[in-house]
């Protein structure tokens, strides 16, 4: 797959390359109940199937990340020497900033940091822990409903403006170089190694 993009000349360019994840990702439309899960006038025929990305896997180099345009949009992660779909990407973004993140305490105990890449400011700790370690309390898990309510609700730092993160926006922050947890581990301590809810409904069933 990475061989097929890179060099590769369609429609007069020659600068293709196989797109990472988050790139894949990006076009996954979670808005669909049905699959292929991708805007059919702009991918037409489009296989309901698994695609490779360009990023290996940091917990083990024989695997590598796939975006399946199924019912859920799944990214995961599968060995290198599978078979799947391929569909290349030119261009891209500008580099991310760095420092990317920018840590701040307004208020003593709830630490925030904002993503200068996307403008989002997010809740440095998860939800049921404090500090600015995030070493005070133990981080709480709940239903859908339960985590709306939690950030509509939620006067952290001060702000009362805080909402459930989109799919696309809570993918945002996972750094895929890393394992266990996937996240910058700087900005966002303590984060647990475990499933944190979006504010996506599935479109494929209104229960998910």
């Amino acid at each position: 797959a990475l061989a097929r993009c890179d060099g590769r000349t369609w429609a007069g360019y020659a600068d293709w390359r196989l797109p990472d994840e988050s790139e894949l990702q990006s076009i996954v439309d979670y808005g669909r109940g049905a699959s292929p899960t991708i805007d059919a006038t702009a991918f037409p025929a489009t296989p309901a199937n698994h695609f490779w990305s360009s990023s290996s896997y940091a917990g083990s180099a024989s695997a590598a990340w796939s975006v399946f345009f199924f019912f859920d949009g799944l990214v995961d992660v599968y060995d290198k020497a599978d078979t799947y779909h391929v569909r290349c990407v030119r261009g891209g973004p500008s580099d991310v900033p760095v420092p990317r993140f920018a840590r701040s305490e307004p208020v003593a105990s709830y630490a925030v940091v904002a993503d200068v890449a996307t403008g989002l400011v997010w809740q440095v700790c998860a939800a049921g822990v404090t500090g600015s370690d995030c070493t005070t309390g133990s981080a709480s898990a709940m239903g859908w409903q339960a985590a709306l309510d939690y950030c509509q609700d939620s006067t952290w730092a001060g702000f009362a403006d805080w909402y459930l993160p989109s799919v696309d926006e809570l993918r945002s922050i996972v750094d895929n170089r890393r394992v266990s947890p996937s996240i910058a581990p700087t900005a966002f301590p303590a984060t647990p190694a475990s499933n944190f809810w979006s504010s996506s409904s599935w479109a494929g069933s209104a229960s998910n």
